[in-house]
């Protein structure tokens, strides 16, 4: 299998061929890694979930990598504004598991879980 893209839907799609579907799996980039992007530090609980299945999250956690979100919001390129910075408006991030973590640095961690098996090169 060829999978095109080692962002992180590349790097879990390469993750879970090569470890669960024992496939052959080669992953390819047109960027090397580690590499900037300006977008993607938000991870909410599914992406989550996926991470910890794949052992990828204790690892980031032990090695201090991730940030807690307890506030956020946004502004639209129309000037809507949803901001929570007083954990009243527009409500709180409870309940809900919500981390920053850096796309670059997510990528790497990534990139290391699937190629962790022998069925997968980068």
């Amino acid at each position: 299998v060829l999978i095109v893209g080692a962002g992180p839907a590349g790097s879990t799609a390469a993750y879970f061929s090569a470890h669960e579907g024992k496939l052959k799996v080669g992953l390819f980039d047109k960027k090397s890694f580690p590499r900037a992007k300006p977008c993607g530090d938000a991870w909410c609980a599914p992406a989550l979930n996926l991470l910890e299945e794949m052992g990828v999250l204790k690892k980031m956690e032990s090695d201090g990598i991730i940030h807690s979100v307890n506030r956020g919001g946004f502004i639209s390129p129309f000037g809507y504004q949803c901001i929570n910075t007083d954990g009243a408006k527009y409500g709180t991030v409870t309940g809900c598991k919500t981390y920053a973590i850096k796309r670059y640095i997510a990528d790497k961690y990534l990139v290391d879980a699937a190629t962790s098996s022998s069925l997968c090169t980068f």
